[in-house]
């Protein structure tokens, strides 16, 4: 969004979405302009650009036909876009006709796209054309073909190893989950039980993380309404002496809350232990962070989440828990990696694709803090091992955990402060040569 192109060309095509929506007439003028970002080259523009188009032509004959005209563009950026971006919005039988088009499109890109698309889209009415033009693809690309056919037509694939396998399924509400599964347990004798068992321990966790979102949903809204309060009150002169401590500020005009804290002060504090709110701080032994890459996810339901760009230093370092009002909640994590005066404080960024987060939540209010390699390279037959450890008793604020048999590395686990979910941070503090003392992890509990 730095080059001011774009995004003059989003704010024009935005504007013109918006005035057709509300008018419910769609003058040619408008949808002009709305069509040329949906059919521009940026990823940026018409990834935005197709949303306003597809969603104008489920209800509009002229703005499907602008669509219908980008899916049969002679340019495949084109085509590409329209398939990637079309959903079940649009007529079933036009979801069809741009799929079956592409499965037989000359540009490979679109081509596998289209495939990708027919399991995205539960297109088993094409599954007769997809195995027709596998059978004339080779190699990597029939490989990438026949997976996305198997699971198109099947709901699911099963791809062998020596003594084990992987299952992948796709689910009622879209997602697409893979589970390590013993090779026996892929039989024909016992495979439909296995399919069994893996849907119904998915269907609890989806509807378990429905009911976490549901709790997040009110948790976010009572903080917003209890931060336009204490803004309100802030105007008006009236806060009194506890409610000064809120570091929370919410925008009068946008409603957005921010966090208004001095985080180079706060992770000064917190890290040398001089911060007045902290008041105690619990040692939890040594992490072991053999290749240097720190992941900090929900253990429920984000584990794969990508490591944090800056690598710390690889060794067992001490690790420690630092807890407000609340021993049920901790406050914040401490990992040190030596001792020195801090000379810069670093907000964390992750690698991609969640470079540019700033802040994350946690849906199941639990955090880990782990050697991403190390768990990621994890044997498939013990993750189910380990994802039994990731567990804590009810009151029981952290711990620290290993496999048994398996002590070069082990996993940290927390339960974060619940009342600023959606403001978690990290940050490294480092020294004078840029290197890290210690990496905070920020719940938001302290000013």
């Amino acid at each position: 969004m730095k080059d001011p192109k774009p995004k003059e060309a989003l704010g024009l095509a935005l504007a013109a979405f918006e005035g057709i929506w509300k008018d419910g007439t769609c003058d040619q003028a408008r949808l002009d302009v709305v069509v040329g970002v949906a059919g521009a080259a940026s990823t940026l523009l018409w990834s935005s650009g197709m949303e306003m188009l597809v969603q104008l032509a489920s209800r509009d004959s002229s703005a499907l036909e602008a669509f219908l005209a980008l899916a049969t563009s002679r340019k495949a950026g084109q085509r590409f876009a329209a398939i990637a971006a079309m959903d079940n919005r649009l007529p079933r039988a036009t979801v069809l006709d741009v799929l079956r088009a592409g499965l037989l499109d000359k540009s490979s890109k679109v081509k596998m796209r289209a495939f990708l698309r027919c399991n995205d889209l539960a297109a088993k009415e094409l599954v007769r054309d997809m195995t027709n033009v596998a059978l004339g693809m080779e190699g990597k690309a029939r490989e990438e073909a026949d997976w996305y056919l198997a699971l198109t037509r099947d709901g699911y694939v099963i791809e062998p190893d020596v003594d084990r396998a992987t299952i992948t399924i796709v689910y009622p509400w879209g997602s697409i989950i893979s589970s390590p599964v013993l090779l026996e347990e892929t039989t024909p004798e016992r495979i439909e039980a296995t399919l069994a068992r893996l849907r119904k321990e998915a269907e609890d966790d989806h509807a378990w993380g429905e009911r976490l979102r549901v709790r997040d949903e009110a948790q976010k809204k009572a903080e917003r309404e209890h931060a336009e309060e204490r803004s309100r009150k802030r105007r008006e002169g009236t806060l009194v002496p506890d409610e000064q401590k809120s570091f929370f500020l919410v925008d009068p005009d946008t409603g957005e809350i921010s966090d208004g804290r001095d985080f180079d002060r706060t992770i000064r504090a917190l890290v040398t232990g001089a911060h007045p709110d902290v008041r105690k701080t619990m040692g939890m032994g040594h992490l072991r962070i053999a290749s240097g890459e720190v992941a900090i996810a929900d253990p429920i339901h984000h584990f794969h989440k990508q490591p944090l760009e800056r690598e710390a230093p690889r060794g067992a370092h001490e690790i420690s828990f630092l807890f407000g009002e609340s021993d049920a909640h901790v406050g914040a994590v401490v990992l040190r990696f030596a001792e020195g005066e801090i000379a810069s404080v670093e907000r964390a960024a992750w690698t991609f694709p969640f470079r540019e987060a700033t802040v994350f939540g946690l849906a199941s209010g639990l955090a880990a803090i782990f050697d991403y390699r190390e768990v990621s390279e994890l044997d498939p037959p013990r993750r189910p091992e380990l994802m039994s450890l990731i567990e804590l008793e009810d009151g029981e604020a952290g711990i620290l955990v290993a496999l048994p048999r398996i002590r070069k590395w082990n996993i940290a686990l927390c339960r974060a402060s619940p009342e600023t979910g959606t403001f978690y941070s990290c940050h490294w503090a480092l020294d004078r040569r840029g290197e890290p003392l210690a990496l905070v992890v920020d719940f938001a509990a302290f000013s």
